[in-house]
C-alpha cells in the first residue's frame, strides 16, 4: 500500500498480460466487451457497492467506454469518479458524446495529460473547467540515461551518418510518410542524413516510397523493438509527424535521451517541445519546413547538443514520475476533503 493508498484494478475484459504477469495489485474482470452488452450497468453498480463497503472512496477511469458507465453507476454506489483523458477525442461518436455530456454531473474531476486535451474535453464533452486538471504523463528519471546502445544501431552510425529517428506505430494519423518525403528532398543537400523508423505495423509502403524517392538505402525500417531506449541513444534527432496528439510519450522519451526534437504543432506537442529551445516545431503536413529543420540540425552539431541538453533537463523536472504521482495524490486529497465537509 504505497502512500497510504490501496489500489484495485477493474477491467471489462482480461488480457494475457493481466492474467500471466505478476500484477502489482488485486484486479477484477467484469467480463463485458462493450456498453451494449446487457447487464454491464447493473454489474458496475454492484461492483461499486462492494468496493464502497470495503472502504474505497474514489474510482479513476482511463478508458472510453468505462468513462460513460462508471460515473452514474459508481456514483449511485457512493464512489467519486475521476476521468482521465489522454487524446484529442478522435474516438467520439455522436451517441457517446451525448452520454458523456448527460453523465458529466456525476464526474468528480477530469484529468487531461495536456492543456490541449483539457480544452478539447471541455468543448466536446462539456467537462466543467473548474473540475478539470492538467497532469502531464510521468516517466522514471533514469529513463534514457546510461543505457547500452543496440549493436545494429551502432552499425548504422558508421560513415558519418546523421541518424533521424521516429518512434510510432504505422497509422495514417502519424503521417510517417512526411518524414520519408523530407528525406527525399534532402538527398542531394544532406547526403549523410538517414532515417530510422521504429514501430509496429506494415512498413513496406514506406520502404516503397523511399525507393521511389531515391533514398531507399537511407531509410531503415526496424519494425517493433523492445529496446527503444537503447535505440534512441544511437540517434542524433527525434521526429514526430503526427496530425493529432494528446501528449506524446515519444517526445518525452526523445528529450530524456538528450535528442533535439522536430515535431508538428499538433495537440499537446508544443507543451512538451519549446521551439528554438528544446526542438523545432512545424505545421502538420508542411514537409518543406520539416526538411528545412532537419537540414539545420543535421549541419550543426553544437545546436543539436544545446537543444538536446536543455530538453533533457526540462523533461527530468517537468515529466518525472514523482511529479505526476504527487499531482494525482493532491487531487485525490482535495476530493476526499471536499466530501468530508
Amino acid at each position: 500500500m504505497a502512500r497510504g493508498v490501496e489500489c484495485h484494478l477493474v477491467v471489462l475484459t482480461a488480457s494475457d498480460y493481466l492474467l500471466n504477469e505478476d500484477f502489482p495489485c488485486g484486479f477484477t474482470v467484469l467480463g463485458y466487451t462493450s456498453l451494449g452488452r446487457p447487464g454491464i450497468w447493473g454489474a458496475m453498480y454492484s461492483l461499486g457497492r462492494r468496493f464502497r463497503a470495503q472502504g474505497f472512496t474514489i474510482a479513476h477511469t482511463f478508458f472510453n467506454d468505462v468513462s460513460v458507465v462508471a460515473p452514474p453507476m459508481l456514483g449511485l454506489a457512493g464512489l467519486q469518479t475521476v476521468i482521465s483523458r489522454r487524446d484529442m477525442g478522435f474516438w467520439h461518436t455522436p451517441g457517446k458524446l451525448w452520454l458523456l455530456r448527460a453523465m458529466r454531473g456525476q464526474v468528480a474531476a477530469w484529468i487531461a495529460n495536456s492543456r490541449a486535451v483539457a480544452d478539447k474535453t471541455i468543448v466536446q464533452e462539456w467537462a466543467k473547467p473548474e473540475r478539470t486538471r492538467v497532469i502531464y504523463n510521468g516517466f522514471p528519471i533514469e529513463h534514457g540515461a546510461s543505457i547500452e546502445g543496440a549493436s545494429d544501431m551502432d552499425a548504422l552510425r558508421s560513415n558519418g551518418r546523421v541518424l533521424v529517428g521516429l518512434v510510432a506505430n504505422v497509422r495514417p494519423i502519424k503521417r510517417i510518410q512526411d518524414l520519408v518525403c523530407a528525406l527525399g528532398r534532402l538527398k542531394e543537400d544532406v547526403p549523410a542524413l538517414n532515417v530510422v523508423l521504429i514501430g509496429d505495423g506494415d512498413q513496406e509502403p514506406l520502404r516503397d516510397l523511399g525507393r521511389d524517392l531515391g533514398v531507399g538505402d537511407r531509410l531503415h525500417c526496424l519494425g517493433s523493438r523492445n529496446d527503444v531506449p537503447a535505440c534512441l541513444n544511437a540517434l542524433d534527432i527525434g521526429v514526430l509527424c503526427s496530425e493529432s496528439e494528446g501528449f506524446s510519450n515519444a517526445l518525452v522519451e526523445y528529450m530524456l535521451a538528450g535528442l533535439p526534437v522536430v515535431c508538428t504543432e499538433a495537440g499537446g506537442n508544443p507543451e512538451a517541445v519549446e521551439h528554438g529551445e528544446t526542438g523545432l516545431l512545424y505545421g502538420v503536413g508542411d514537409v518543406e519546413t520539416l526538411a528545412t529543420h532537419l537540414q539545420c540540425l543535421a549541419g550543426d552539431v553544437e545546436y543539436r547538443q544545446k537543444l538536446g541538453e536543455k530538453g533533457r533537463r526540462i523533461a527530468q523536472e517537468r515529466f518525472a514520475m514523482e511529479t505526476m504521482v504527487d499531482a494525482h495524490m493532491a487531487l485525490y486529497s482535495e476530493l476526499l476533503e471536499g466530501r468530508s465537509r
